[in-house]
């Protein structure tokens, strides 16, 4: 869904920290249906950030990722 809104320009944020009583009471959902995420979806005010706004650069895969061991010294 998230896919095809933006193929639309329409923008969306999942968000998966609520309270499920607040959203069950606000859109009468019954009792055994568990509300698990939300899906937000809008037009964005001053349309789409854009993706060249990250950094492209990234740091080599030894300094992010241990194997089989933890390591403290770490330079960074």
């Amino acid at each position: 869904m998230m896919l095809a809104a933006r193929e639309l320009n329409i923008g969306s944020v999942l968000v998966g920290l609520f309270d499920p009583h607040i959203i069950r009471k606000e859109f009468s959902i019954p009792e055994y249906i568990e509300p698990t995420v939300l899906l937000i979806l809008g037009y964005p005010t001053n349309g789409f950030l854009s993706p060249d706004r990250h950094k492209t650069e990234r740091k080599p895969l030894e300094d992010t990722v241990m194997y089989e061991t933890y390591k403290e010294d770490r330079s960074l």
